[in-house]
């Protein structure tokens, strides 16, 4: 009884999402106590924590997922956004933290000008490469690895999870990258991926700040639903999955996420999307069989219309 006044408290003061995960910790916490103990202490009891949590209908969920991702013409607008830099100033040359910048203050017409344009080049590398904002941390979040084949890559290993990124680095993704320069601010995460939450937490507030107030108004955001950086990231792996058609595994592969994750939190394909996945793959299949002059039945017939 205890346990779900603390839930439905908790659901009047934070996102459902946050709520949830609040329980889900505690229950991971313990079942962990619970299997240390266990037959070392009399009397304990089942997981309080157990099935307090409604999962959602999986319609509910692939609703949500697609509400949280938003139309691609709003990217285009930030694109098209000219903020008026002082002369002179080159952005991939500034460090916003060093003294310079500092002295300005955030009140200066020059800092503010300065701190939009990073804060929009951020926004747009941050919708097309899906990187959540805890990444912008690190200090070579932005540094591109080239592969074997000779393309770049952004990977590395995600904070929250400490699972593998790998994300193709676009022309476009790496266009905004060498625009942008250092990041705004200087890093929060060391090298063990442990956060210095003060400073990302202050980080946050300033990006996020300038995507719902500044950036809304000066592209004329009018949707129902406010901007924010994880809005950035759903908008990429729908993208992603609805729009080019990579699969599952793919797409967890560059969010850093596990097939399960993507599927449950970024919804699944959308029927245009399945079609066209198909016939990608089916045409690939069929370049491959008359690059090796195999004869066959008539794959051709296959192409799905």
């Amino acid at each position: 009884m205890h346990i779900e006044s603390f839930y439905t408290c908790n659901l009047e003061r934070v996102q459902e999402r946050s709520a949830n995960n609040i329980i889900r910790h505690l229950h991971n916490l313990f079942e962990m106590y619970h299997k240390t103990h266990y037959g070392n202490l009399e009397g304990l009891i089942r997981n309080p924590f157990k099935d307090i949590i409604v999962e959602e209908e999986e319609h509910e969920r692939v609703k949500k997922a697609l509400e949280g991702a938003i139309d691609w013409s709003w990217i285009d607008k930030i694109e098209n956004l000219q903020y008026k830099l002082p002369k002179g100033v080159v952005i991939n040359k500034v460090e916003l933290w060093d003294d310079y910048w500092i002295k300005k203050g955030k009140h200066d017409p020059d800092y503010k000008a300065v701190s939009k344009e990073k804060y929009s080049l951020l926004t747009l590398i941050l919708a097309y490469s899906g990187l959540s904002f805890a990444e912008l941390g690190k200090a070579d979040v932005l540094t591109m690895n080239t592969t074997m084949s000779g393309g770049k890559v952004l990977s590395g290993r995600r904070v929250k999870t400490n699972q593998k990124y790998t994300i193709p680095v676009t022309p476009k993704l790496e266009e905004f990258i060498n625009k942008l320069g250092p990041l705004p601010w200087q890093p929060f995460v060391d090298d063990n991926l442990a956060v210095y939450y003060n400073g990302k937490s202050s980080k946050y507030m300033m990006f996020t700040k300038y995507i719902k107030r500044s950036l809304s108004k000066d592209i004329g955001w009018d949707e129902d639903f406010k901007l924010s950086p994880h809005r950035l990231r759903h908008t990429f792996a729908m993208r992603q999955l609805n729009h080019f058609g990579f699969s599952l595994m793919v797409v967890a592969r560059m969010l850093g996420d596990t097939e399960k994750t993507v599927r449950k939190n970024y919804a699944d394909y959308n029927d245009d999307s399945i079609a066209r996945s198909f016939n990608k793959e089916m045409e690939r299949f069929l370049k491959k069989q008359k690059e090796k002059g195999e004869e066959g039945e008539d794959l051709e017939g296959l192409i799905a219309v």
